[in-house]
């Protein structure tokens, strides 16, 4: 359970970094994915 929440924190680490990228930089995902997909 742990690692899952280091993920979830490594996600929104990424997703600040991706919202500081150009628009058209940025992956078509949100800048929030799910922590973990099916």
């Amino acid at each position: 359970m742990i690692q899952e929440e280091e993920e979830k924190e490594r996600q929104r680490e990424e997703g600040k970094s991706f919202q500081n990228l150009p628009s058209s930089h940025v992956p078509s995902f949100p800048p929030t994915p799910p922590a973990v997909a099916p």
